[in-house]
């Protein structure tokens, strides 16, 4: 078992270029001098020290448009103890190809302001991969921020870290709270990544009357929590003493909770009709049957205002289609009766679709660490093996070249560069390594593309660089009504599998959506099995609810959620898979006492929305028990996945959501046509007696074989005769309904029908009715005429008797 020596608190953050910073909290007392500089390759990096007050950015060359700067920040540790220093990687990265590659001789000024404000400027050039390394060793504890710029390039890139003693504040997701409703906030205090008992914090607490001023102290396990009811509508902050992490607050008379298309959509794009719904509440329970205005806004424009009435239990559901302007869009929600309504901040990206994405490729590749989940954790030194597989709609492609690249950061520092070609199966492997200078603790990408028969396709994995193997998970359960949420951690070293212990993680229990508050908190550290579990009461609170954590080698924006109920919800007759032109047909049932009604959406996640010409299926509010029913459009695409959310209440605000992936594929119904059924029949004037031949050669079937032709020659629906070619005689003059019936090879049948007319023969029938020998007369023939009444004598018979008839 390991044990660690050195604990780090790693938060992401994004600067103005989107570049993700590592933060670290090691600290040796070293002086600014005694940093070194070198490349991953090896070479000197050349770095030129000294503070200076000078943080203005150069300015780069042209030609420079598709080169990147990327700037990550981690530390040199291991977990079993050694030296620290603050790590600072950056890269030259030329993004113009799916795979993106290093750019060399690069000269990149990195200035890193120190919490004092001095700033210390560092030169460096990028090596034969596009990076170049730093190694600080930091003197104090406090906010460092850092900025890349090169004379070369016309990006910059940004980022920050924080060492020391820290503090975030919490309800940390969802921000609406209700005017004259207590709410509960909490303080998180750290220090080097680890939690802080019995430790004394400030804040200040902002309010739309003003700034106050409060003081904390912090239990044993690290965490302080304080209430205060919000007298009036507007913005409430929660703001710790640098460094540290605020909460935002926004009071209403009401709250309100809103989405659009799917629980996890960012993106639309230009022509995609969204459906954007929620609902709003006051005083716990759904605001029924109000007029409300939701307003489409971009940087405080009203782009279009959408007049709708909630329903029984206070959801709302319209649609709205975005202009071809390539922005951000935010929702807002008004009352008409002039109360305030506080609902966390939604914003929709929209923008074009990518080109190379309206028409799929059937190319795809696949991505397979060996001995790693598929999210894997690499320690730096650490060698990776990569099984590659290239198949043209789900056949092997043999001599693919794969490019390949692997990167730290956004939009990334390139540290791996490679070319494999698949052999005979479409298979290929890939083998790398980390540097052993790479930064602890930041995001790690291996991005691959192939051209084959003209069509590309690329694909990412994702992972994360780090001595520490991290993860975290949450259980919620509900028994008589009472619900509790268990919360497990587990750490590992990357390298071996072997466990950690004495990692530690605060987790905090919020309910969100309709008044975000603290509802429990508590700390985690792991045993000698690398493992650590806590368990909150969530009692009788209902709605969404959220385990928010924070400690070393966590994302400060992890969070897992459910929904707590007091009643379930399920669909029934939805199946996984539709077809294009396939009815989709299903309803939703629940357990709840009291009627229920829902907002039902079927739309395309983020990624699918780029590749479907239509994003949104299905939009209606559906009451319990009704029937859903919509067409899958023809033209989609096989492949994409839509997603169908239900989220249901009752009119006393009782809540419960569930989402249902539907996946589009191709039809495998092969729609059989039946046959065509025809024939001839030789003589076609036959009489009494003469042997007919009936032909069915003409049938044919035009997507299989004939399998079997029968034969009806008296009508009365049984089978005579079986063949293509038959043979029949007639003994009785008459017309006769002869009928053929063809099956195909699939059992599809079809029919011909044929009026036979059978001539008798005249010196017989002429010898019937002339009883004396003197020819017919006129008693023979009206008996004639009465045989051919009653059905007894054909027409041409009677035509006979009459050309006999003796007058």
């Amino acid at each position: 078992m390991a044990t660690l020596g050195v604990v780090i608190l790693v938060v992401l953050s994004v600067g103005a270029s989107g570049i993700a910073v590592a933060d670290t909290d090691s600290h040796p007392p070293t002086e600014p001098g005694a940093d070194e500089t070198q490349n991953p390759d090896g070479s000197s990096a050349s770095p030129s020290d000294g503070d200076s007050t000078d943080q203005s950015g150069s300015t780069a060359a042209a030609g420079s448009s598709h080169i990147e700067l990327t700037l990550s920040v981690g530390s040199i540790q291991t977990h079993a103890g050694g030296s620290e220093s603050l790590k600072i990687l950056v890269g030259a990265t030329n993004t113009s190809s799916p795979v993106p590659s290093g750019v060399a001789n690069i000269p990149i000024t990195v200035e890193i302001e120190k919490p004092t404000g001095a700033v210390l400027t560092k030169n460096v050039t990028t090596g034969s991969q596009g990076t170049a390394e730093l190694s600080i060793s930091p003197s104090q504890n406090g906010a460092y921020e850092f900025w890349a710029s090169s004379s070369e390039v016309a990006d910059q890139a940004y980022g920050e870290a924080n060492l020391g003693a820290k503090s975030v504040a919490f309800p940390g997701w969802h921000n609406a709270i209700e005017v004259g409703h207590p709410t509960t906030a909490a303080i998180a205090a750290l220090s080097n990544g680890e939690p802080v008992g019995n430790a004394d914090r400030q804040f200040t607490f902002n309010t739309p009357t003003g700034q106050q001023t409060k003081n904390v102290t912090t239990s044993a396990n690290g965490i302080a929590t304080f209430k205060y009811t919000p007298n009036e509508a507007g913005s409430y902050n929660i703001d710790p003493a640098k460094p540290g992490d605020e909460a935002y607050l926004e009071a209403g008379d009401m709250t309100a909770k809103q989405q659009f298309n799917t629980p996890w959509a960012d993106n639309l794009y230009f022509n995609q009709t969204a459906a954007i719904f929620g609902q709003v509440k006051d005083e716990g329970a759904g605001y029924a049957n109000q007029e409300l205005v939701v307003s489409v806004e971009n940087d405080g424009t009203v782009l279009t205002n959408i007049t709708t009435t909630t329903s029984s239990n206070g959801q709302f559901l319209t649609t709205w289609t975005p202009p071809a302007e390539q922005t951000d869009f935010q929702i807002n929600l008004y009352a008409t009766d002039g109360k305030e309504i506080a609902v966390s901040d939604y914003e929709i990206e929209v923008s074009e679709r990518p080109e190379s994405t309206t028409d799929p490729s059937s190319v795809d590749i696949s991505l397979d660490y060996r001995n790693e989940d598929w999210n894997p954790k690499l320690a730096p030194g650490e060698s990776a093996t990569v099984d590659v597989t290239v198949q043209d709609d789900g056949t092997p492609v043999s001599g693919a070249q794969v490019d390949l690249s692997g990167v730290i950061g956004y939009p990334g520092a390139v540290v791996t560069e490679g070319t494999v070609t698949t052999n005979a199966n479409g298979e290929a492997t890939y083998q790398f390594s980390i540097p052993s200078t790479a930064p602890d603790q930041t995001q790690f990408e291996l991005r691959a593309a192939t051209t084959v028969n003209g069509q590309q396709s690329t694909e990412t994995s994702y992972g994360d660089v780090g001595h520490v193997a991290f993860s975290a998970g949450s259980d919620f359960r509900t028994t008589n009504g009472e619900s509790s949420v268990t919360y497990t951690i587990e750490a590992t070293d990357a390298s071996t599998g072997e466990p950690i212990s004495d990692v530690s993680s605060l987790m905090f229990l919020e309910k969100n959506g309709f008044n975000a508050t603290i509802i429990g908190s508590e700390s985690v550290r792991t045993n000698s099995s690398g493992v650590g579990t806590a368990t909150l009461d969530i009692g009788s609170v209902t709605g969404e609810v959220m385990v928010a954590t924070v400690g070393p080698f966590q994302d400060a924006s992890s969070f897992t959620s459910d929904t707590v109920s007091t009643y379930d919800l399920t669909t029934n007759g939805l199946n996984n898979e539709y077809s294009p032109g396939e009815e989709v047909s299903f309803t939703y049932s629940t357990t709840a006492s009291a009627p229920v009604s829902a907002n039902v959406i079927v739309a395309a996640g983020d990624n699918d929305a780029a590749q479907a010409e239509q994003g949104l299926l299905y939009s209606e509010q559906v009451e319990e028990g009704n029937q859903i029913q919509f067409t899958i459009p023809e033209g989609l695409s096989s492949g994409l996945d839509y997603y169908v959310t239900i989220v249901a209440s009752t009119d006393s605000g009782e809540r419960n959501l569930v989402t249902e992936r539907m996946e589009i594929v191709e039809s495998t119904d092969s729609t059989n046509s039946p046959p065509s059924a025809s024939f001839t029949v030789t003589p076609s004037s036959p009489t009494v007696g003469q042997q007919m031949t009936f032909d069915a050669s003409q049938s044919d079937d035009s997507d299989g074989s004939i399998a079997s032709y029968n034969w009806d020659f008296d009508g009365d629906g049984t089978t005579d005769a079986s063949g293509m070619t038959v043979t029949h005689t007639f003994n009785t003059s008459g017309t006769y309904s002869v009928s053929l019936e063809v099956m195909d090879n699939e059992g599809a049948t079809s029919q011909a029908h044929q009026e036979i007319t059978v001539a008798g023969d005249n010196q017989s029938v002429v010898d019937q009715y002339d009883k004396d020998n003197n020819g017919i007369d006129s008693f023979e023939l009206l008996q004639g005429i009465s045989d051919y009444q009653s059905g007894d004598l054909s027409g041409i018979d009677i035509l006979d008797l009459i050309s006999n008839f003796q007058s």
